[in-house]
Order: C-alpha cells, then structure tokens, then sequence
C-alpha cells in the first residue's frame, strides 16, 4: 500500500495500524460492492485514492460502517475472512511518499512464528553466551586495572612497603587478584585496593606473611577505613575486606592512607 506522508512512521504508528486493521477483521465486517456514479458515490462520502482516474460509473467497496471508497480491486465477502494481518516493512520509495507492504491469513501466521523463533533464537545465543561474556568482562576490567596500577608507586610507612590504590569499576574478586599479583611482585607488603561508585565502596587489603610477624593486621586495617565510609569489614591477618557507602571519602583514604595506619 503506497501512501504520501512526510517522514517514516514510528514504530508506535506501525502498531497502531496493525492493531486497527486487525480489530476490524476480528469484527467481521460486512463487505459489501456497490456500482453507481461517480457523482453520487462522491456524494455518499466515498473515498477516491486516485484521483482523475474514474469514469462515470464506479465500482464502491463498503465495509460496514468503517470504510466508503471507490477501489476496482477483488475483494471478501467479510472482513474476518482475512484471519490475521501483520505488516513486515515500511520504507520510502520516493520523496514524501511511502509503502507499507504486509501479510494476512495463513502467510501472516508463518510470519509471527518466523519471527518468534527468531527472537527465541537469539535469546537462546545470548543466554548460552552470558558466562564467556561475564568471563571476557572481568578479563577486561582486569587489564585496565593493571594499567592503571602501572602508575601507582608504593609508599613507605613505617619502615612498611605500603601499596595503595583506587580502582574505578571492579568487583572485590578483582581487587583481590590484583593484590595477589602486588604481593607476589613486592615480597613484603601491605596491600590496600578500594573500588566503587555512587554510594557503594568495597575494600580489600592484604599482608605478608613477614608482616604479620611484626604486629601488621589485615582485619584491624578494614575496620578503621570501613568505618570512615560508612560501613565495615573484618577478615584475618593476612586477608579482609570491607564494604561502605562513602566511595568519595576511601578515594581519600586510600590517596593518603599513612594518616590512617
């Protein structure tokens, strides 16, 4: 059905078309084809889509009370004989002027089971997808946390090897990877990674064995800061961690973390 309009219709449009046409085959509709002149057809109120294009006697297609219009084509005895209709395009095929092409009956039946198996399809891919792409994620998110610890230098804090660092956008399952590979570079230290946004801070730290030794305590390091963001934590000497609500201020703790140790 080729029709003048000035932009492609939205989708809400296309389904209310569809909804429209649909409604009124579900009506039954009487059609009814009645052959008269063109001046009394006009005067009945028929619609003449072509204009210039009629002679005097005219083919009128009535369609209970809904529709009036002079068409020469074939046609129902009802409208519910048409079953289903589903409209499968819509493009421009010149300037202000546009088509709607579309399927009914049986055809259009084929149409929305192609198309729901389709989405299943996708859905399926997708779903059996989700663990590589959660994997693929972290993976990700890894790297850009090694780059970003690149430029990170540890501090000295009481005779301590102190690592500390912010790290936007990671779970505690990273940080934790992420102090393992410090640890396993530094030899002696005390590692603390904190990560979060908005209103959700996590925090890991971590101790050398060495460390422990001399008084260091992972636990007693994550109830300070967790209870400056809000929150709290607890662990064992060599591994705790915390969690809050003040992301802002362990960016701050943890960019001058010898005033909290």
């Amino acid at each position: 059905f080729d029709f003048s309009h000035f932009s492609p219709l939205r989708p809400e449009e296309i389904e209310k078309i569809e909804r429209t046409v649909n409604e009124k085959i579900w009506e039954d509709l009487k059609v009814e084809v009645l052959k008269m002149e063109l001046d009394e057809a006009k005067r009945l109120g028929a619609k003449a889509l072509f204009e210039g294009r009629y002679g005097e006697k005219v083919r009128v297609l009535k369609i209970g009370d809904y529709s009036l219009e002079l068409c020469g084509g074939t046609h129902l005895d009802r409208t519910g004989l048409i079953g289903l209709f589903r409209i499968v395009s819509e493009t421009g095929i010149g300037a202000n002027l546009r088509r709607i092409e579309a399927v009914c009956g049986k055809a259009a039946f084929e149409y929305t089971k192609a198309f729901e198996k389709e989405q299943s399809e996708r859905i399926f891919h997708l779903e059996n997808r989700e663990e590589e792409l959660i994997k693929l994620l972290r993976e990700k998110n890894l790297e850009i946390g090694r780059l970003y610890l690149e430029r990170v230098s540890p501090k000295t804090v009481k005779g301590v090897t102190v690592f500390s660092s912010f790290l936007p956008g990671l779970e505690v399952s990273d940080l934790r990877v992420l102090g393992d590979e410090i640890k396993s570079q530094l030899k002696s230290c005390v590692v603390i990674l904190g990560s979060g946004e908005r209103n959700r801070a996590v925090l890991v730290t971590m101790v050398t064995p060495d460390l422990i030794k001399v008084g260091w305590d992972a636990s007693k390091i994550v109830r300070t800061i967790g209870s400056l963001i809000q929150g709290g934590g607890g662990g064992k000497p060599g591994y705790a961690q915390a969690g809050g609500k003040d992301t802002q201020k362990l960016k701050e703790v943890l960019s001058n973390i010898e005033a909290y140790l």
